[in-house]
């Protein structure tokens, strides 16, 4: 709570979204009262002569700590909200007001208590209370707080245990968090548990360099002179809404972004004003944009809540974070993994195991035959390590029409999390909890696990970007192949029981200079790299047993030990799709195409996209054969046509190009850190016929 005799104080009342007590045409603050205060005016009353018949009401037992009603004497809940710097509680101990006072290092917190001038222009970010799953009216100022708060109660009738009515009951066993989430900040809460006496509030935060694009913008006609103050609230004069701006342009005309702080965005052609700047000026006819409130066109936060299986995915693969259809219940798809097992955030209605499931995106299709509600997923991020166990996934490319970038990523989950995120926006699942997904609005969400003693995060509740690396929370992916192509390795994540897995060196192994029709190919060569060598490793691995895999029945092709190269797992610059070349079982020497979506680096398996009978005519592979991938083997249908591959170590590659009318090329090129790249020479064949 806040003193009103700060001298130059500009606002004479409480805003009603503060949660002021009187209206503002009262021009009050609200005067509180220190609790040793009103202590020592009941001692000045009551050694008055005529209330020496009077119980006494209070008792002091350690001055601005704890003060204890007695004799029967009671103080209305609500006018506990003018007292401060010390707890309260009956004789009974059946009610309890605990005082919570913060100490914190704060962002735009400042020594000026709720001043605000064009000195200090940016109003200090209100702290929000969050008790027993609902956020507190705040009754207090911005800034620091010292404020008295129920943690016991015997007259609250969704509390009181009809067994003994009369006994107090712990307001959510006393816990209370308190938040501190001012977009365009690192966000901090604070869990205190102590019920009566005085809890320490330790919150802090600083400025986010990685959060500094405003949610909204409009562009403006007929304004004054000069720009709106940055850190200034402008209001609207029809809508009532409020923002903080974030930039301003100087002039009648122009454009003005800012962090939206209310439910209702400005009007078309009404008058917004600076509250420090004075500057009015009237927003455009249709020109409002959604800045990073618009984010969500590509980026999907999901929480899984089950995993279907017994299926096979067709005219796939789905697309990560696109909505999903079972008839008309409604969910996302998180991942596959292995290969066709989904798993997804069941949205809206009521799944079941057994309806087929659409993509709305990729239009793939999968008929489950069971259902099993989960809230983990496995997932590889590609380091080496193998898959690892998440619960949450955060895509940047749900429309499969390119990523955004990690910044415009992280900076939607501080906008769907922020201290104005009182919408039910997403999910919130604490682990172990099968299908015990509980919807609460971003305000409220802190975390995926409940665990005592977990580090949060200081950014925001799903991660934290100090610099160009989005760090997951524990538990939370950022996929890294949904974020635009810039970002691929800046990502690090924490899984659920916190290991910590860094995104891999993925470069491009890739052809350019291309035309529409080239044929082209990218293989491993023999030899080490820098041998110039043109020669296809056709033995980098061997076909596996025949039995549960490499059947012509088959999707899946298993290989072994034995070839060049190593297995159990498969080494990490196997790319996740491609090719695979393998020997034909009855024409030795002769090796067929089969094209691969998947690979499972721990089975040493490779899911084909069709049978592998459709590729020999309908017979098993021979265990023992030849295998090899293939990196690109395509017709091109655009200037560079490329593979992601994740950087081990240097290795020779092979680049094939040929076009009817074009002298064949086949060169040697080594992958290195940086990646693979030829150009096609395009040199004219004067022998060959044409057309």
């Amino acid at each position: 709570a806040a003193t009103t005799n700060i001298p130059g104080g500009v606002r004479s009342f409480q805003r009603a979204d503060q949660g002021g007590i009187y209206p503002s045409a009262e021009a009050s603050l609200n005067i509180i009262r220190s609790s040793n205060q009103l202590y020592t005016f009941m001692a000045s009353e009551f050694d008055d002569l005529a209330q020496m018949d009077d119980d006494y009401p209070v008792r002091g037992d350690v001055r601005d700590q704890v003060y204890v009603l007695q004799g029967g004497w009671q103080i209305g809940d609500r006018s506990f909200r003018f007292l401060d710097s010390g707890s309260w509680a009956d004789e009974s101990n059946n009610n309890v007001w605990s005082n919570d006072q913060s100490i914190m290092a704060a962002n735009n917190i400042g020594s000026w208590g709720y001043y605000y001038s064009a000195t200090n222009p940016t109003p200090q970010p209100d702290l929000y209370c969050v008790q027993n799953g609902e956020v507190i009216p705040s009754f207090w100022l911005e800034g620091e707080i010292n404020v008295l708060l129920r943690t016991r109660t015997n007259h609250d009738p969704e509390l009181i245990d009809p067994a003994v009515p009369g006994l107090g009951q712990n307001v959510n066993g006393g816990q209370r968090t308190w938040n501190l989430r001012p977009y365009l900040s690192t966000y901090d809460y604070f869990t205190a548990s102590t019920i009566g006496g005085v809890s320490t509030i330790p919150l802090n935060n600083s400025n986010d360099g990685q959060n500094s694009v405003g949610s909204h913008s409009y562009t403006f006609n007929t304004g004054g002179a000069g720009a709106f103050t940055v850190g200034e609230i402008i209001q609207g004069g029809t809508s009532g809404a409020r923002g903080i701006v974030v930039t301003s342009s100087s002039g009648a005309t122009g454009t003005v972004t800012y962090v939206l702080l209310t439910a209702t965005n400005f009007q078309d052609a009404e008058t917004i004003t600076g509250d420090i700047s004075a500057k009015s000026a009237t927003t455009d006819a249709a020109g409002g944009a959604t800045i990073v409130a618009g984010y969500n066109d590509k980026v999907r936060v999901m929480v899984v809540s089950s995993r279907m299986t017994g299926g096979t995915v067709t005219s796939g693969p789905f697309v990560v974070g696109e909505e999903l259809s079972q008839g008309t219940n409604v969910g996302y798809f998180i991942w596959e993994e292995p290969a066709n097992t989904l798993f997804l955030e069941e949205h809206s209605g009521t799944w079941d195991g057994t309806t087929a499931i659409t993509g709305d995106t990729s239009t793939a299709s999968y008929t489950p035959t069971t259902r099993t509600l989960d809230v983990d997923f496995e997932y590889d991020i590609g380091d080496g390590l193998g898959t690892d166990v998440y619960s949450g996934l955060v895509s940047g490319n749900r429309l499969d029409t390119g990523g955004r970038t990690a910044g415009e990523v992280y900076e939607w989950t501080k906008w769907i999390t922020a201290s104005t995120a009182t919408s039910t926006i997403f999910s919130f699942k604490t682990r172990g909890t099968a299908n015990g997904a509980t919807t609460v609005p971003g305000n409220i969400y802190r975390q995926l696990f409940s665990t005592a003693g977990l580090l949060k995060s200081a950014g925001g509740p799903m991660g934290q970007k100090p610099g160009s690396v989005i760090i997951g929370a524990r538990g939370w992916v950022f996929e890294k192949g949904t974020l635009a192509a810039a970002d691929i390795r800046n990502v690090q994540l924490f899984s659920n029981d916190g290991t910590q897995h860094d995104a891999p060196n993925l470069q491009n192994i890739q052809w350019t200079g291309l035309v529409s029709g080239d044929s082209v190919a990218i293989y491993r060569a023999t030899g080490a790299a820098g041998g110039g060598s043109t020669t296809i490793l056709r033995n980098e691995f061997l076909v596996g047993v025949v039995g549960t895999n490499n059947q012509a029945a088959d999707s899946i092709v298993e290989v072994k030990t034995g070839g060049a190269r190593s297995v159990s797992p498969l080494p990490s610059d196997v790319p996740d799709t491609g090719v695979l070349r393998v020997e034909d079982p009855s024409n030795a020497g002769i090796y067929l195409r089969m094209p691969y979506n998947s690979v499972d680096r721990t089975a040493n398996t490779f899911t084909l996209g069709a049978t592998i009978g459709s590729y020999t005519g309908s017979v098993d592979l021979t265990e023992g054969d030849n295998v090899h991938v293939v990196f690109v083997e395509k017709t091109a249908t655009a200037a560079t046509e490329s593979n992601s591959v994740q950087y081990v170590s240097d290795f020779p590659a092979v680049f094939v190009h040929r076009l009817k009318g074009l002298k064949p090329q086949r060169t040697a090129s080594d992958f290195t850190a940086t990646g693979a790249s030829v150009g096609a020479a395009r040199d004219a064949d004067p022998v060959v016929n044409l057309p």
